[in-house]
């Protein structure tokens, strides 16, 4: 699975843009598939790495990218 490295310092904003690329293949249903997965799990990782830290980022805005 995805993890996120522990960190010792405090933050104000953690900007997700992990996850497949969308632009270096043509999308077919498979990458389709491929690109929400990767997306999804990255999600996942960083609400836990978020829920697992004392001091919690001031945002956390959604992947668009």
């Amino acid at each position: 699975g995805i993890s996120i490295p522990e960190m010792q310092f405090e933050m104000d904003v953690l900007i997700n843009l992990s996850g497949e690329p969308i632009m270096e293949k043509p999308l077919t249903e498979e990458r389709k598939i491929h690109v929400l997965e990767s997306r999804t799990a990255s999600t996942f990782a960083f609400v836990k790495f978020i829920n697992s830290v004392k001091t919690k980022p001031k945002i956390f805005p959604p992947n668009k990218i």
